[in-house]
């Protein structure tokens, strides 16, 4: 798993993209994985990723981080029981 934040910035210096990338795909699961921001550092706009795949609303994200954390446990659990 290879993971990747890249950043850019406003040409005062100030933060304007934020995005974290997991072999090569936006993916984040504690968070939105695109950001971007105005050059006062204020949030403008934030969208959550999963493996390359981009959601509409957190409501949805959070879904399916939860489906993709049980899936991880359950193989876990498989394993263990072998």
């Amino acid at each position: 798993m290879s993971v990747e934040i890249k950043k850019t910035f406003h040409k005062d210096g100030a933060l304007q993209i934020i995005c974290y990338y997991e072999n090569g795909d936006l993916h984040r699961e504690d968070g939105p994985a695109y950001e971007t921001y105005f050059s006062n550092g204020q949030l403008l706009n934030a969208s959550y990723w999963l493996k390359g795949n981009f959601f509409y609303s957190k409501k949805e994200y959070d879904r399916h981080v939860a489906l993709l954390n049980f899936s991880r446990q359950t193989k876990t659990d498989a394993n263990l029981s072998l």
